[in-house]
């Protein structure tokens, strides 16, 4: 089977666990990369270890301003992404509704409604991008 190399690729939750450790594999194939989490200090000393360029771009993917940007930045032709490792999800094991805010509504923005409903880019552009393409396992 041909590996397939991507020339940049936008990564979520890219400041801890799986993120960062897909950052990582991606930069030791020469794969250029955004990082996007919310902790910005953490994702500029991750950019700064990597031997690849990477833009960091902070963003809590529960606002819809800051997902706005991240689909803004996802969609700019003058700058391909060909690879998008939507990664970012939270899990709470406790109560969903507390004096600490509604959860189970975060839980649903950044793990169901940023992926599904406005995961940038469209499959459209995916698909028309001639390094891109949908997959199915």
């Amino acid at each position: 089977m041909k590996r397939v190399t991507w020339r940049r690729a936008l990564v979520t939750g890219a400041s801890a666990g799986i993120g960062k450790a897909m950052v990582q594999e991606l930069a030791r194939h020469g794969t250029e990369l955004v990082l996007v989490a919310r902790n910005a200090d953490r994702l500029e000393r991750i950019a700064g270890s990597l031997e690849v360029p990477a833009e960091v771009l902070p963003a809590d993917l529960c606002d819809r301003t800051q997902l706005d940007a991240v689909a803004r930045r996802c969609a700019a032709a003058d700058d391909p992404i060909d690879l998008l490792v939507n990664n970012a999800g939270i899990w709470s094991f406790g109560a969903l509704i507390g004096p600490s805010g509604d959860v189970a509504e975060k839980m649903v923005a950044l793990n169901v409604a940023a992926v599904v409903g406005r995961s940038p880019p469209p499959p459209g552009q995916i698909v028309a991008h001639p390094r891109g393409g949908l997959r199915k396992k």
